[in-house]
């Protein structure tokens, strides 16, 4: 969900979509500090008329899925505030968008943590049987599993305090983290290239296994900043104003998208659907605003199919 609508005018900033992770050790008191409630985290959560199930969506689901009553969901709960682990449990806006898809479509949710590396995979293996997790679409993600598009985002670069300079058009020779197996490594890894064909030094890529790792490797000095999504970047500089900062403006604007499986196409209608009736109904506003994201939100759901050739 984008938080700040402006998108970079320059290109030379950075042409090449990105997100970061960084890993290191750090005391429990840290950890407290990147997922500790704050400006940033959900507000009141607004009333509004409870629906359930709606069988003409519901109908959608193909019968495997469908029998048992469980819709099982992956997702990698590193991603405030998307998704992440509070006192009480998963916790975000795509776990509530989640279990908002499932009651339209007359399931229960049994959540299945993932590394996000594993949740493409997870899909078309049936292992699960769709994944929410800030997955940001690109031509990889979108050709190896079909995919529900429920919101707009787009690359931030976070500064840490030791190193406040850092922008998206200087960062040859620095070390930047992001989140392994995200549009954000392959941004950084383009960038790069075009360091090393400019003369400059490369940048130094940490690619680390999720968020927190990211976010504690910044917070700790360890890497000069990292690259994310704009609603991870906003959350976590208002949680840490003094610590961090937002750098440059956000580029690169990219939707999420909610997978399913490639070998049931009705699933992906199914999910569809039942984002549509959460837009009309009201509830996917109001979700959104719960979690302070409302400005990623889009007007219609719609499908990126994984096969080109595969009309919806």
């Amino acid at each position: 969900m984008i938080q700040t609508c402006a998108m970079l005018a320059h290109v030379a900033e950075a042409g090449i979509r990105a997100r970061f992770t960084a890993a290191v050790t750090v005391a429990l008191a840290v950890v407290a500090v990147t997922t500790s409630g704050c400006a940033s985290g959900p507000g009141p959560e607004p009333e509004g008329p409870e629906q359930g199930e709606v069988p003409a969506i519901a109908r959608l689901v193909p019968p495997a899925i469908a029998a048992d009553g469980v819709l099982v969901v992956g997702t990698d709960p590193s991603y405030p505030p998307m998704e992440f682990m509070d006192r009480e449990g998963l916790a975000g806006a795509d776990i509530d968008l989640a279990n908002a898809v499932a009651e339209v479509l007359g399931l229960s949710v049994r959540f299945e943590k993932e590394a996000f590396t594993a949740l493409v995979d997870g899909v078309r293996t049936d292992r699960i049987e769709m994944a929410v997790s800030a997955l940001t679409l690109d031509k990889g993600e979108s050709a190896r599993a079909d995919a529900v598009v429920y919101f707009n985002s787009a690359d931030q670069v976070v500064a840490s305090r030791s190193d406040p300079g850092l922008r998206p058009g200087n960062m040859c020779g620095r070390t930047v983290a992001a989140l392994e197996g995200s549009t954000q490594v392959r941004t950084l890894s383009g960038i790069s290239r075009q360091c090393r064909e400019a003369g400059s030094p490369p940048i130094v890529i940490e690619a680390l296994s999720d968020q927190d790792q990211v976010t504690r490797a910044v917070l700790t000095d360890r890497v000069s900043g990292m690259l994310t999504d704009i609603p991870v970047a906003t959350h976590v500089v208002a949680q840490n104003p003094r610590r961090l900062r937002l750098s440059g403006r956000p580029f690169d604007r990219a939707p999420f998208g909610m997978l399913t499986p490639p070998q049931a196409p009705d699933m992906a209608r199914a999910v569809e659907g039942a984002v549509q009736q959460l837009i009309d109904d009201g509830r996917y506003e109001r979700i959104l605003r719960k979690w302070n994201v409302a400005r990623g939100g889009v007007e219609r759901a719609s499908i990126r199919w994984a096969r080109p050739t595969r009309q919806p």
